[in-house]
């Protein structure tokens, strides 16, 4: 048997020297703007320094570790991470502040509490996805996440919904809750606080004026009415007063004026009978006005009474 040689491949190491001589022959130059290294087996890559214009990233389906190498490719809007073994945010990411999209799925990262606060410097981030972290499964993800993202519009591929800022609001803002509909919870209302007229739009402050303008309005009629009232009250109160104290003062003149009278009629001479008629005529001129007043203000009149003054009118008129 003939000797057989056996020739040994020797593993090529895919690592940053390989990717910069991937690069290389790809035909990356500086100003390119988008780089797809993705599922190339990579354990490290090279930095990516010399690309001054590069603003997306795609390092995605790889075995990387750590994030390295970006420091001054501040540019950088899109990174795609996902599925590699990353168990690390620390490194390059914290000088990288206008990313959009940072999609981080399928990797290592334990600890939300940890974590959160070294990308909370993205303040124009929309689209994140750290879905398939063990860091994903711990209680309040979302809503946590969410708080601490304003500009998020997307977590794990999942719209932020207007419920769950609320929720992030309530559970690490403190807002008061005063009610609970259909599972949803409500905060209690408030005026709004007062704004600037300058920091407002112009259909705003239409709307401010017309709601302080109806306020007014309701203000000056509760004033009038509240006024009128306490007219009609006054004015009542001293018609009663009045209708009370003229009662007693007319019937007691209308007893003196009618026993006078009595007095008259019994008489028998009838020059005397006239002289007293008229006499009694002068001393109690008013005395039917008053009798006329005792007459609408009392509802009964006795017949003795009304025979008494009509005779008494009848002297007066012939006198």
């Amino acid at each position: 048997m003939g000797d057989f040689i056996k020739i040994l491949d020797k593993k090529e190491v895919k690592d940053a020297q390989y990717c910069k001589q991937l690069m290389k022959e790809m035909g990356i130059k500086v100003d390119t703007e988008e780089v797809l290294l993705s599922h190339k087996g990579l354990l490290d890559y090279c930095p990516m320094g010399h690309l001054l214009c590069l603003e997306v990233l795609w390092l995605n389906d790889n075995r990387i570790t750590k994030i390295h190498g970006l420091d001054t490719n501040v540019q950088i809007k899109a990174l795609y991470l996902h599925n590699n073994r990353i168990n690390s945010l620390k490194g390059s990411l914290q000088h990288l502040k206008h990313i959009y999209t940072l999609s981080l799925y399928n990797n290592r990262l334990q600890d939300l509490e940890a974590t959160l606060p070294l990308i909370q410097h993205l303040t124009h981030l929309e689209d994140l996805d750290l879905s398939g972290n063990p860091l994903a499964n711990e209680v309040n993800y979302r809503l946590r996440v969410a708080h601490t993202f304003p500009t998020l519009k997307v977590l794990d591929k999942h719209e932020i919904t207007a419920e769950e800022r609320h929720e992030a609001r309530v559970l690490y803002e403190g807002i008061k809750v005063s009610n609970v509909a259909f599972a949803k919870t409500k905060p209690e209302w408030k005026n709004p606080p007062k704004q600037k007229i300058a920091c407002l739009s112009v259909m705003t402050k239409d709307m401010y004026r017309e709601i302080s303008q109806f306020k007014e309005t309701l203000k000056q009629e509760k004033a009038a009415d509240d006024l009128a009232a306490s007219q009609e009250l006054s004015k009542t109160s001293r018609v009663n007063t009045a209708v009370a104290s003229a009662v007693p003062l007319a019937t007691s003149v209308e007893t003196m004026a009618t026993r006078n009278l009595q007095d008259v009629l019994m008489d028998d001479g009838l020059g005397e009978t006239t002289r007293k008629a008229g006499k009694e005529k002068r001393h109690y001129g008013d005395f039917f006005e008053i009798q006329a007043f005792v007459r609408d203000t009392k509802p009964v009149v006795s017949v003795e009474e009304t025979l008494v003054m009509s005779r008494a009118q009848s002297m007066a008129a012939s006198s």
